[in-house]
């Protein structure tokens, strides 16, 4: 996904415009100058000031705030607003009711392939009449739940064409049916990339219509017998799904989205890019000092940090983009990849230690202008974001995973 060059002229009229319309405005509110181009069917934005590694709108928000944990909670994967101030996380295979302040309601779902139970919970959501629907990608099978646990009708799913299993997506379901993102099951080792498929099916299961392809990864054995990535950053599947239908999926490598508009909508898909230098992989990366590390890594992750360096490609330059989210609004959220991360991408997850502090997410409006950036605890995962409130998880020093509220006091939300 290349950048595509645009009109000066247009350049310094966006410029002088969005410069005299941000007078006077705080600046977390300020907006950056874009310009739009027109390239076959899609409409190409460009976001033109500041640096993607220092912005002058950078909004940090505050650490997050546990507001719930259980010892029936293992761990919390996808969380949904429900009516009457509630939320809904998944657990693997079953699902927690609580308030938005944390109030347990009740657990419902459980494990196993009967009416009401799951292999594994990888979407959610919101049914009229007090109900969820739910995505079991491990047995292709959306069902139909209710919030007092009742199971009511079942669709198996049909995979598109070459593909055979399915992902975790947030599950947005109308009257065009649902988009579900699938993959192939078995990858051979040493080959191409697989690629992922992001399609909608009606609420019967059956493939209406494919919408999008993303490249996967590309697998590679290591001497410990684990498959790995290739290459240790991009090109890897990123989507997510806004709550009015439109799809946002990239590559990863470059930093650009396409955002395609919901079934039956006329407006054109829209490329939102970004020109910046991708940040170089750090020497700590290549060649880590494994004296500093033997003191914190277990002996497993070290062997297995040991052996994947010898098989994995080190590009010079890092991947742009690693996360894509809508929030409630339908603005995108973009997390970047940290330009100060000097650690191997295997050990940022179990050793919060190694992390930066913080993650930058880009939020862009709906038209593909850039409206700030905010900075979320490397420790917090967001889930689901309601205006100024993101819920996410936290998994604490002892390894128990919780729901933490992240609230934002600032911007354009």
């Amino acid at each position: 996904m290349k950048p595509v060059a645009a009109n000066k002229g247009a350049l310094l009229l966006a410029c002088a415009v969005a410069l005299s319309c941000n007078d006077g405005q705080p600046p977390s509110m300020r907006t950056w100058p874009a310009v739009h181009d027109t390239v076959g069917d899609t409409i190409v934005v460009r976001p033109l000031g500041g640096s993607v590694w220092q912005d002058s709108t950078r909004l940090v928000g505050p650490e997050p705030r546990i507001v719930y944990r259980s010892e029936e909670l293992g761990w919390p994967g996808v969380i949904i607003a429900l009516d009457g101030g509630r939320l809904a996380v998944s657990d693997r295979t079953r699902i927690h009711i609580i308030t938005q302040d944390g109030e347990p309601l009740g657990i419902i779902g459980r494990a196993g392939k009967g009416p009401g139970e799951f292999s594994l919970i990888g979407g959610m959501a919101a049914w009229p009449g007090d109900s969820l629907l739910v995505w079991d990608p491990n047995q292709y099978r959306l069902t139909w739940l209710s919030v007092a646990g009742r199971a009511g009708r079942t669709a198996l799913v049909e995979a598109p064409p070459g593909l055979a299993a399915g992902e975790e997506i947030d599950l947005v379901p109308g009257p065009a049916g649902v988009v579900l993102v699938w993959y192939p099951g078995y990858v051979l080792p040493d080959g191409p990339p697989p690629p992922y498929a992001l399609a909608r099916h009606d609420l019967d299961g059956g493939l209406e219509q494919e919408l999008a392809r993303v490249p996967g990864f590309a697998m590679i054995g290591t001497s410990m017998g684990v498959f790995v990535p290739r290459s240790l950053y991009g090109p890897r599947p990123l989507y997510a799904v806004a709550l009015d239908g439109r799809v946002a999926v990239s590559d990863g490598v470059e930093y650009c989205v396409l955002v395609l508009q919901p079934d039956g909508d006329s407006g054109r898909p829209l490329r939102i890019c970004r020109d910046v230098e991708r940040p170089l992989v750090q020497p700590e990366i290549r060649a880590p000092d494994y004296s500093a590390l033997a003191d914190l890594l277990s002996p497993r992750d070290l062997d297995l940090l040991r052996s994947r360096l010898l098989v994995q490609e080190f590009p010079e330059r890092k991947n742009a983009i690693e996360e894509l989210r809508f929030d409630s609004g339908g603005r995108l959220w973009v997390r970047r990849t940290g330009a100060d991360e000097r650690y191997d991408p295997m050990l940022l997850g179990p050793y919060p230690e190694l992390r930066p502090e913080h993650y930058d997410w880009d939020v862009f409006d709906r038209d593909g202008r850039l409206l700030t950036t905010v900075a979320l605890s490397s420790r917090f995962e967001p889930r689901l974001i309601l205006g100024n409130r993101i819920y996410g998880v936290v998994t604490l020093d002892t390894g128990e995973n919780v729901v933490a509220l992240v609230e934002l006091t600032d911007g354009p939300f």
